[in-house]
């Protein structure tokens, strides 16, 4: 079995009580009473806009202050199981039962529920602030992009949220965004979106590819992304993005991209200026400001630090051990700091000296003459 999981947040004690028990279930704070309350008939029906729905809305005596997401998972075989954690911060403690519940998205389950079923929590705390796993068990018809609807309800409150899911050889992706009470997705905070600004509004893990995040993004938002090829360095990113310009240089950054939207209402990303480096970024020079950045993938030094020399604008002497070490980092700063790096890092080790205008390297230690 192999498994991957991001660092999750560290949170204060907690105590489970659920009607599954099976279903792991953590929430903050210390409950009130051990007592577990029978499930609801039946969940609401996701708001559907009009003045109708209007009417019917409860009193917003509390309000999602923040929100996010975390995702892992195990593979057993051929069926991956995708954890994916939900943690809501109110604006208060809630003085009743905190129910969650999500619907199972098509081609998952979760322990006994189907596709298309609930799987509910239930939840008595001290503390605003709540969290739930649900643990999606993959088949092999399920779709590679999947949305399932969230409710989270305490008394006559109630907050619908979307969450939206992709998986690839390459990992996992998943967004949360909050839905207002016509039913609209308030993405990004602003003036366009209704989403005031310091309000939460969309949470995106992207534990995966640039290449798959920027995939992903391009298929929840519906819009054309432009890429200069499959980007394959590592994304990892968890951020609630102010807007979907934001959101895609923090992307494109990990990649030493930039980018920018064109008249036609499309994304293009494309290489910064100073981009010096592989056509899928798997490895990469980029100058920013008076700074630089590399990225190695197991790289070759004799690609990697002529192009670090090149992009700082200084000469390299003749080097020729650079033939023996491969980099397998990233870094950013100082051209002298990037240089240190560079060598530390190197497989074997390597060490320079300037002179005569230009700089030579070797490896920084030698095999004994009578060694085999």
């Amino acid at each position: 079995m192999s498994c991957r999981w991001p660092r999750l947040s560290s949170v204060t004690s907690l105590h489970l009580v659920s009607v599954l028990a099976s279903v792991c279930l953590l929430t903050v704070g210390t409950p009130q009473s051990r007592a577990q309350p029978a499930p609801p008939a039946a969940f609401p029906r996701m708001p559907e806009g009009g003045p109708a729905y209007e009417r019917n809305c409860a009193p917003a005596e509390l309000r999602v202050e923040s929100f996010w997401i975390e995702l892992g998972w195990a593979t057993a075989g051929t069926a991956p199981i995708v954890g994916l954690r939900l943690s809501v911060r109110l604006s208060a403690a809630p003085t009743d039962w905190l129910q969650v519940a999500a619907r199972v998205p098509d081609g998952y389950r979760v322990l006994q529920y189907q596709s298309g079923e609930w799987v509910p929590f239930y939840l008595l705390t001290h503390s605003p602030t709540a969290e739930v796993e649900l643990r999606l068990q993959w088949s092999a018809s399920a779709p590679v992009l999947v949305d399932f609807p969230v409710l989270v309800h305490v008394g006559s409150w109630r907050q619908w949220m979307r969450v939206y899911l992709r998986g690839s050889p390459e990992g996992y992706a998943a967004a949360a965004v909050l839905i207002d009470s016509c039913g609209q997705p308030l993405w990004f905070r602003g003036s366009q979106t209704g989403v005031a600004a310091g309000e939460p509004g969309s949470f995106w893990a992207l534990p995966t590819s640039v290449g798959e995040s920027l995939l992903f993004v391009s298929e929840v938002m519906a819009v054309p992304i432009d890429m200069p090829g499959y980007l394959s360095p590592w994304c990892g990113l968890g951020t609630s993005p102010p807007t979907l310009d934001s959101l895609l240089n923090q992307v494109s950054h990990h990649a030493g991209c930039a980018a920018r939207r064109a008249d036609d209402g499309r994304y293009v990303v494309s290489f910064a200026e100073s981009y010096r480096g592989a056509p899928d970024a798997s490895w990469f020079v980029a100058r920013e400001g008076q700074e630089l950045r590399y990225h190695a993938e197991g790289t070759p030094a004799v690609r990697l630090l002529p192009a670090l020399l090149e992009a700082a604008g200084e000469t390299m002497g003749d080097s020729p051990d650079l033939v023996w070490s491969r980099v397998d980092h990233g870094w950013s700063g100082s051209f002298q700091a990037v240089l240190a790096s560079v060598c530390a890092h190197a497989e074997p080790p390597l060490r320079w000296e300037p002179r005569s205008g230009a700089h030579y390297f070797e490896l920084a230690s030698r095999p004994d003459a009578g060694s085999e």
